[in-house]
């Protein structure tokens, strides 16, 4: 299993090897499972599966001798994994780069082999990597590269407060001169700017190292992500590298920008030559307020008002998660965890001044086997904000099956110049509830009594689009309801051509799981 530094992008992609145009657009992903098996200071990376492509062009993994472990999730989903860092060409389909940092993972509590995947491909900020704090922190430190950092001693070293029941935060102590090691002062300075802001384009993860030697057309990635069961279809599961997908313009999205996290706040410091720079940490952005069935839910008590309400937009979460008290709430107004399938709810996030609802056939999860009578909520209870990320709400794969999603970085060492933001676009039809209606009833009489569910490896080629749906954003062929419980032999509604390294037209990909976890805490 191989993971690249930074957000998590849990996927069956291909990454291959071509000739690099001076800059390119959109792009697709479909890596293939291998194993790593040591030779000397080299691991080569073989094949454990199908799939015709491969990661990078080189046929060995150069190791850096050193090991990390990352600690990720909240303190109701802890999940670790350990392995070498290793060193090796890149590239997403033809956008290739050398040198590129990752983790051969070699032990995990994670489930990604199973579903086929071959690892996580980070598509985060380079300040919340671990990977890149500890080779920087190596680097700074004059350390050789033969010096290893064993698991939990580089935990206790790069998470020197790390505690199992609240998410992982970064520490940039290092970072920062002896007399201020052990405090947050808002005008704490980097001990060696030159080197830190540098080491983004060297030790950072692999999207943006491609933004810092502009290889693609604007800094942004775009997703769609195609339900899976219940009314099988929606959105075609896509990832639009570079630009938005076609027929898609910048202003039909409601753009709002990401929570910048101030050293006081346990942030990147500022370089001292840009001392009024305050960097984001994860693709977190501000939520005007929470709606269920058209009720204004009030703010969590558990969560300090000084703390604005915000959102983490994670799609290596299948769920979403918000305050214990405010999803208890939720659930007595169902009259208890379980409620009719075929009673559509209606749970609404208000963005930008925007609303942005969850399908209601991505609200729900079937009870019990064989009964699609009984459902309960696609909703979980995450950690309060407070010392640490100060995010109150978790969206994960049923709000971002509902919407287009685009993330923009900016400007990577200098965010004031160009400030990150993410753009949502809702995609839900108005007879959303309707097609729940029907989908229960069909399942009830005329199926085995169960919702349909489905799963496909991402394909290659260059995507066509056969209809579009809200907002023009693409559509995956609808799904009538299985009536013998087998699973459908496709849902993909795009058509793929041919594709060449030489054509640069956006690349898409369908993905029957989650596929990004926008919370960053991986490399």
């Amino acid at each position: 299993m191989l993971v690249l530094p930074g957000l998590l992008l849990l996927i069956s992609c291909q990454v291959i090897a071509g000739d690099i145009p001076e800059k390119t657009r959109g792009n697709h992903l479909p890596l293939i499972r291998r194993e790593v098996k040591r030779a000397g200071g080299h691991a080569h990376l073989g094949r454990r599966g199908g799939g015709t492509a491969e990661i990078g062009v080189g046929d060995y993994l150069d190791l850096a001798n050193q090991q990390v472990e990352l600690l990720y999730g909240d303190s109701r989903t802890g999940t670790r994994a350990v392995g070498p860092i290793g060193n090796d060409t890149a590239g997403i389909a033809g956008l290739v780069i050398q040198d590129q940092y990752l983790a051969a993972i070699v032990e995990t509590n994670t489930t990604v082999l199973e579903t086929g995947s071959a690892g996580i491909l980070g598509f985060g900020f380079p300040a919340i990597s671990v990977l890149w704090r500890q080779l920087l922190q190596a680097q700074l430190n004059n350390d050789p590269p033969s010096k290893r950092a064993e698991g939990r001693n580089l935990v206790a070293r790069i998470f020197p407060d790390f505690n199992f029941r609240r998410p992982t935060f970064p520490s940039f102590e290092f970072l920062l001169p002896p007399s201020h090691a052990h405090t947050k002062r808002q005008n704490a300075t980097l001990l060696s700017s030159a080197e830190v802001i540098a080491s983004f384009a060297t030790y950072g993860p692999l999207f943006t190292r491609l933004i810092s030697q502009n290889m693609v057309e604007s800094p942004m990635f775009a997703i769609t992500l195609q339900r899976d069961t219940v009314d099988i279809g929606g959105n075609v599961g896509s990832l639009s590298i570079g630009e938005l997908p076609n027929g898609i313009q910048t202003d039909s999205l409601t753009w709002v920008p990401l929570r910048a996290y101030t050293p006081q706040e346990g942030g990147l410091p500022p370089a001292p030559e840009a001392p009024n720079e305050v960097y984001p940490l994860v693709w977190e952005i501000p939520i005007d307020d929470v709606y269920f069935d058209d009720v204004k839910l009030p703010r969590s008590s558990l969560s300090p008002p000084s703390i604005s309400l915000s959102a983490l937009i994670d799609t290596g979460n299948s769920l979403i998660r918000g305050p214990q008290d405010v999803i208890a709430q939720i659930h007595s107004s169902l009259g208890g965890e379980d409620f009719d399938c075929g009673m559509p709810h209606n749970l609404t996030f208000q963005i930008g001044g925007k609303l942005f609802s969850v399908d209601p056939r991505d609200f729900i999860h079937q009870s019990f086997t064989d009964s699609v009578q009984q459902c309960n909520t696609a909703l979980a209870v995450t950690d309060p904000p407070g010392d640490g990320f100060l995010y109150s709400w978790s969206l994960g794969d049923p709000f971002l099956k509902s919407a287009l999603a685009a993330f923009h970085y900016g400007n990577l060492t200098h965010p004031s110049q160009d400030p990150p933001r993410i753009g949502l676009l809702s995609t839900i039809p108005t007879d959303a509830a309707e097609r729940l209606r029907q989908a229960v009833s069909a399942a009830t009489e005329e199926g085995s009594g169960n919702f349909p569910a489905t799963s496909q490896p991402a394909p290659s080629g260059t995507f066509v689009a056969t209809g579009a749906g809200v907002g023009g954003v693409p559509q995956a062929t609808h799904v009538p309801p299985d009536l013998n419980g087998s699973e459908p032999s496709s849902t993909n509604g795009a058509v793929y051509t041919a594709w060449s390294g030489a054509a640069w037209s956006p690349i898409w990909g369908t993905f029957g799981i989650s596929i990004l976890s926008f919370f960053c805490l991986v490399l």
